[in-house]
């Protein structure tokens, strides 16, 4: 099935599986129940479908430099559905934003093992999220000052690093592609995927979730250019595609 009936096949398929059924009559609604209940499974594997289609298809565009335009790259054609937006750091923010609370509020921001407990709670949420059986949980052999969240992101990026390398990281990427690209039922023959926060030693790693390749993108060009589809456009051409 390609792409664009798999899509008109989880269109139909969604409208019979968010059927309410409540108010129906007694009559027709055991049926209408049953029928409910057959369309949501079916729309499970038609979305794990189209899910290996978006990543068989995919194809990303690393951007670094100036954070405001970075994302603001990103924005323009995902706006026009031309793309999906990932982020390489939000792994690592979810579970700071976990710890961030309890450790403002700690004398000189000091982390404790209350705090690693916290992240490792986290990551266990995102293994199960992930359909992960088992994972190394860090461990940590000295409790750092943090005293920017920023700090704090750091830290856990480089302690979820230290013990898993960049294999979690790589998976929620992944996942964030694909539930981006199934919130818009993105339909493009290829991929498109702008990826924002990856620091140059992530790329290869990361890059390993686009089948045809990559390219690298920097928007500090010592210019106050206005980011624009020109500007998106010639940044595009300009970078070199990479093979993974």
């Amino acid at each position: 099935m390609d792409l664009k009936s798999l899509i008109k096949s989880i269109k139909e398929t969604q409208q019979m599986a968010n059927r309410n059924t409540e108010e129906l009559p007694d009559a027709t609604k055991v049926g209408m129940i049953s029928a409910v209940k057959s369309a949501q499974y079916e729309l499970k594997g038609l979305l794990v479908k189209y899910g290996n289609k978006l990543l068989e298809n995919s194809r990303a565009v690393f951007v670094s430099g100036d954070s405001e335009k970075a994302k603001q790259f990103a924005a323009l054609p995902e706006k026009e559905g031309e793309s999906i937006t990932v982020d390489a750091s939000l792994l690592y923010r979810r579970i700071a934003d976990v710890m961030e609370p309890s450790l403002a509020a700690s004398t000189q921001r000091a982390l404790k093992q209350d705090h690693i407990v916290l992240a490792v709670s986290v990551l266990r949420e995102v293994g199960q999220e992930l359909d992960l059986v088992d994972m190394l949980m860090p461990k940590i052999p000295e409790y750092p000052l943090l005293p920017t969240y920023d700090a704090l992101v750091s830290f856990v990026r480089s302690m979820v690093r230290n013990t898993l390398s960049d294999n979690l990281n790589v998976l929620y990427v992944q996942k964030q592609m694909i539930d981006g690209g199934t919130a818009q039922l993105y339909s493009k023959p290829t991929t498109n995927v702008v990826v924002l926060n990856a620091t140059p030693e992530e790329i290869p790693a990361l890059a390993r979730v686009f089948t045809l390749g990559y390219s690298e993108v920097n928007v500090d060009d010592g210019e106050e250019s206005t980011v624009d589809s020109e500007y998106v456009s010639k940044k595009l051409q300009s970078s070199k595609p990479k093979k993974k």
